[in-house]
């Protein structure tokens, strides 16, 4: 993700918002994360994640950014206590998808297939949290039992 292979614009997969818009549509955005919402707490981030990615609005670190901003807001609505989850190696392995179903609620409008992928990369990562979880309590316990 985020590698440039080349700057012509009649080339490129996906063109972010003009640079005049990037102020009106990040305050739009920040409204969006600072007031109550209707919808489900992971459609929320689902939502803004994508929001973010198509605004763009640095030169580098879109992505990056973008990913963390997942993990806070998931803080922020109560889903997680801490940042320990990272959807982020999910979108990594399944990269074409995850730019795909992207671009598809752009050309389309399908935000079904972007908030199912997005659900499903979070049930990953959760199961990948606990997964290293219980690797991390197995080893303590192998350790603790040799020095007993």
């Amino acid at each position: 993700m985020g590698k440039r292979f080349d700057d012509k614009i009649e080339n490129a997969i996906f063109v972010p918002c003009p640079p005049e818009r990037v102020e009106e549509l990040m305050e739009g955005l920040q409204k969006y994360l600072t007031q109550d919402n209707v919808e489900a707490k992971v459609v929320q981030c689902a939502l803004v994640h994508h929001q973010f990615e198509t605004i763009h609005p640095f030169s580098d670190g879109n992505g990056r950014v973008g990913r963390l901003l997942i993990v806070l807001h998931m803080i922020k609505l109560g889903l997680l206590s801490a940042p320990l989850i990272y959807p982020s190696v999910f979108f990594e392995q399944t990269k074409n998808d995850y730019c795909a179903c992207l671009q598809t609620v752009r050309d389309e409008n399908d935000w079904e297939g972007w908030i199912t992928y997005f659900a499903f990369a979070t049930a990953q990562a959760c199961e990948d949290t606990l997964r290293f979880t219980r690797t991390v309590i197995n080893l303590q316990r192998h350790l603790h039992s040799q020095i007993s």
